[in-house]
């Protein structure tokens, strides 16, 4: 008698079918996922691992224009990658005070608050609670500064809990006391775990740095998956369908008018002490992973916004949520989108990047994709914004002479030692 031939679970098949099916339908009508109508992509060709001993000229064209590839984009998004990480920091007392002192232009501490409340007085201590009882974060990044990390002991993925994420970001002030808490809504149910950064960049700065148009620039960022609240919002293409599921993306987009507000009324109690202030702000979104998503959809829902950062982004941004005069609307002040992503990322392989083209039909403002290969390791442990965060301010702020090196003609093989 032959052998009878091996077959599943009958029910297993129905079940993995049913969930695909599933999966396929929620994406379409929640429209929150990707637009699995439209044509593929063109492949986009794997960047090759830079390290900054890359950059001597003696290394040939392909490495030092793969070196100099990198040097551009840490130059432009180091600072939003900071930020990006920081929001999964694990605050404890010390670090929370120290920032706040070094946002106030201050840096010695008093006392060592890591313990108990001394050195706090009571306004501090309620602030440090409501701040720590938003954040609870799960990182323990070292604080350093920014001129001293080092690209391969500070910033190692194989160790994402203790690399180096400087509390100060030279040129940007942390804002506290905005009020960025997401609020409830009505009887809907309440997804935990948001947290909203906002960072503030001075017109004089920008003048500083030769910029022909100097603005002030506000950066709200994002926190991507943190908590259970996390992975509920990651599943948005499923409870986009559930009726009063009020989700981290609903809140982000409702909440971003009152940061708006709070916004636009530092600037104009600033503007009567500074005659030459220029007028209206640069409103910038950053997020990482699911952060990236909320930043787009928020994008989407609202006015005012100039340019959307994303590193590493998810591929649910609610594009279709919004009906198509109103996205468009919104997006009449939007000068790009960038989104920068390591090379083998997890999400990335879910998520190809449109290089060049518009973020929707109709606006001009056009999304503009930055691979790069920073982290190596898996794909799980590219996906994390504490390596590439790190690596891309080694390379922006500590790494200048080798990216004097990248310009250099290539010269002929490296100089050999003498014996």
């Amino acid at each position: 008698m032959r052998n009878a031939p091996c077959r599943r679970p009958a029910g297993l098949v129905t079940l993995l079918v049913w969930i695909a099916g599933l999966f396929v339908s929620a994406s379409v009508w929640s429209g929150d996922f990707i637009d699995l109508t439209a044509p593929p992509p063109p492949a986009q060709a794997a960047v090759a691992r830079m390290t900054p001993e890359d950059c001597y000229p003696w290394h040939g064209k392909a490495r030092n224009d793969n070196c100099r590839h990198h040097f551009d984009v840490a130059e432009q998004f180091a600072p939003y990658a900071l930020m990006a990480a920081d929001t999964y920091r694990d605050f404890n007392r010390k670090e929370w005070l120290k920032a706040r002192r070094q946002a106030r232009g201050l840096s010695d501490l008093p006392t060592d608050p890591t313990a108990a409340p001394e050195g706090f007085d009571a306004l501090q201590t309620e602030d440090w609670r409501q701040d720590v009882g938003a954040r609870f974060g799960d990182r323990a990044f070292k604080d350093k500064k920014v001129s001293s990390i080092d690209f391969h002991t500070d910033c190692d993925p194989a160790n994402d809990d203790r690399v180096a994420i400087p509390l100060l970001i030279p040129g940007w002030e942390r804002l506290y006391d905005f009020d960025r808490i997401p609020r409830a809504l009505g009887y809907h149910f309440f997804v935990p775990d948001l947290l909203i950064e906002v960072w503030a960049r001075d017109y004089r700065m920008a003048k500083a740095a030769g910029e022909t148009d100097p603005h002030t620039e506000y950066a709200i960022v994002f926190r991507g998956t943190q908590g259970s609240g996390g992975w509920w919002s990651n599943l948005r293409f499923l409870t986009a369908l559930l009726p009063l599921f009020h989700d981290q993306y609903s809140q982000a987009a409702r909440t971003y008018p009152r940061l708006l507000d709070q916004i636009l009324i530092r600037e104009e109690e600033l503007r009567e002490r500074d005659a030459a202030r220029p007028g209206a702000p640069r409103i910038t979104l950053v997020g990482h992973s699911l952060g990236a998503g909320l930043a787009l959809y928020t994008a989407f829902r609202n006015p005012g916004v100039s340019k959307v950062i994303g590193f590493n982004p998810t591929p649910v941004s609610g594009f279709f949520a919004t009906d198509y005069e109103r996205r468009n609307r919104n997006l009449a002040d939007l000068q790009a989108v960038h989104l920068i992503f390591e090379d083998a990322d997890v999400l990335h392989y879910l998520n190809e990047c449109r290089n060049g083209e518009p973020i929707a039909p109709g606006v001009t403002a056009q999304v503009h994709c930055h691979q790069i290969n920073l982290s190596g390791n898996n794909i799980f442990r590219q996906h994390e914004i504490g390596p590439m965060a790190c690596r891309l301010a080694a390379l922006r702020y500590t790494a200048l002479s080798f990216k004097a090196l990248s310009s250099l003609p290539y010269n002929g093989p490296p100089p050999t030692r003498a014996p």
